[in-house]
């Protein structure tokens, strides 16, 4: 019941403040116009005379921009998610197992080598984040198939 509960006031918390997320901004936007755009756009609703300039900025600007930061957050969730139970360790960080060191050196190589190909840091920084964390697993990992947490750590 607890977790219903929470899980409900989030979500809530979440609908809250990104419809606020949407009026926000050097351009100001009534709220009232906001949610009659997007009624309009979602239901085909009747909507009041809005100005073209108000719709380009709620759904070519912050509309994009609030889906992008909803996207992302969900990704460093389940991320850190994973990295908890694959480490077995709640404490578990990028930079603790050398992730984070790994993925740099990817994107240092990428700039120096590759800058002006598209989407190599990106491609490269992952790579290296990558070998960083399977080389950590390499050194930790005992003959007898054994990993303790420490020497994961101390690896990383």
């Amino acid at each position: 019941m607890k977790k219903t509960v929470t899980f409900v006031v989030l979500t809530a918390l979440l609908i809250l403040l990104s419809y606020f997320s949407l009026n926000v901004g050097n351009y100001s936007v009534a709220p009232k116009k906001v949610l009659a755009m997007l009624g309009n756009r979602l239901f085909n609703t009747e909507m009041p005379q809005t100005d073209n300039y108000e719709e380009v900025v709620v759904f070519d600007l912050r509309l994009p921009r609030m889906l992008m930061v909803i996207m992302v957050g969900a990704a460093l969730a389940v991320s850190g998610g994973v990295s908890q139970g694959v480490f077995r360790n709640p404490l578990v960080s990028p930079f603790v197992l050398g992730i984070s060191a790994g993925a740099s050196f990817g994107a240092a190589v990428a700039i120096v080598f590759f800058g002006h190909i598209a989407y190599s840091i990106d491609i490269l920084a992952g790579l290296g984040g990558l070998v960083a964390v399977l080389a950590a697993f390499a050194i930790a990992r005992r003959p007898d198939g054994y990993m303790p947490r420490l020497s994961l750590v101390l690896a990383g």
